[in-house]
């Protein structure tokens, strides 16, 4: 590891190696400015010696992304956990960037800092990698609504997650966590301006989707959705 300053931060990446050359380079971008990392590994593709010691694989079947950002919360040995899509490479300082999201979720008291979409740039394939992007410092705005691509990188204290029903295996985590981590603190949550590059193909999760499982989690998020506003009327 590089004598560079480490944030007692902890990442959490469940993947199915679908884009495993991007998952690499990802991990590698990171691994030298954080404490800890975690890979849920459900296909079996990553080796842990092609990583830093601070990198942890973990090898398992087919485990949905909401089940592994609730287990590689419980296992993180810091309290300040980010939640990272495995298709997603960064356009600058990492380590800025991560001291950034220790200021903001203590300093600044937000609950939740999550991607916004302003600082997205999708690709299909991975020779249209943009060589550049615009970068404008990392800065955090109070968001009152959820984003479409909130979920592709989401940091919060581990502490105020809130736990993710088990039979809610692909969708409406991120949604869970953007709208009630509040009701374990008071104050709002926001969007960070973090330019990245996006693969955006669901690459965590992808082989688990279809429309019964879809259907399934619609009805189940519906029903927890009630339970938890009343928790939130009841405060």
């Amino acid at each position: 590891m590089q004598n560079n300053k480490i944030a007692p931060i902890t990442i959490v990446i469940p993947t199915a190696g679908r884009v495993k050359n991007i998952t690499t380079k990802l991990i590698h971008s990171v691994q030298d400015y954080v404490d800890q990392i975690i890979l849920f590994d459900n296909k079996r593709q990553f080796n842990k010696k092609d990583f830093a010691e601070n990198v942890l694989v973990i090898r398992k079947n087919d485990l949905a992304v909401n089940p592994a950002w609730q287990k590689g919360v419980e296992m993180a040995r810091n309290d300040t956990v980010v939640l990272m899509n495995d298709d997603i490479l960064f356009n600058h300082n990492e380590g800025e960037l991560f001291e950034e999201i220790i200021f903001e979720l203590s300093n600044n008291q937000w609950s939740v800092v999550g991607a916004d979409n302003s600082g997205m740039v999708m690709f299909d394939e991975e020779s249209e990698l943009p060589s550049e992007l615009p970068y404008e410092g990392f800065y955090c705005t109070k968001a009152e609504k959820r984003n479409e691509n909130w979920g592709a990188f989401i940091a919060l204290n581990k502490h105020l997650m809130v736990p993710i029903h088990e039979d809610l295996k692909i969708y409406y985590g991120d949604d869970i966590i953007f709208n009630f981590s509040p009701l374990m603190h008071p104050h709002a949550k926001c969007c960070g301006k973090m330019w990245f590059k996006w693969y955006h193909r669901m690459s965590s999760t992808s082989s688990q989707i279809n429309d019964d499982i879809r259907d399934f989690e619609i009805q189940l998020y519906s029903v927890i959705i009630e339970g938890l506003n009343r928790r939130l009327e009841a405060r």
